[in-house]
């Protein structure tokens, strides 16, 4: 229930133990954070939580305002990775789905793995490929 920023590596002396983050706030109302992506395109951070939600942060109002911009229902499982590009955003889940959604209305879904999608990765310089890894094995 809890999103960190953390500051850029390596550590520098005037980053202690206490305080080694720009920015920690609790969520409320809300279930575990299972992942998280941030998008440097709309400077929004994106956490997919345990029971299948997407939550949508601004980076700016973050620490002003920690609870979330937007949230869509997105699977009917966990969300286990996001991947994101400059106007689409990539979910997936142990529904063993991903799908895509568009200015946060959902787009398409991809079918095919047996098992939980584990990672993906959009290739923003080749529109067209998302690469998705499952715990079936297989990498699409």
């Amino acid at each position: 229930k809890t999103i960190v920023v953390w500051k850029k590596l390596p550590l520098t002396d005037e980053m202690t133990a206490e305080k080694p983050f720009v920015i920690k706030f609790t969520l409320r109302n809300s279930d575990a954070m299972i992942c998280v992506r941030f998008n440097p395109f709309n400077r929004r951070i994106y956490g997919g939580s345990e029971k299948g939600f997407v939550h949508f942060w601004h980076i700016e109002t973050l620490d002003k305002a920690p609870d979330y911009d937007h949230v869509i229902i997105a699977h009917r499982g966990r969300i286990t990775a996001i991947c994101v590009g400059e106007d689409v955003i990539f979910t997936a889940s142990n529904d063993k789905n991903i799908k895509i959604w568009r200015k946060w209305e959902f787009d398409n879904i991809l079918v095919g793995h047996r098992d939980t999608v584990t990672c993906m990765h959009y290739m923003q310089s080749y529109p067209n490929i998302l690469i998705s890894g499952s715990m079936d094995r297989f990498v699409r």
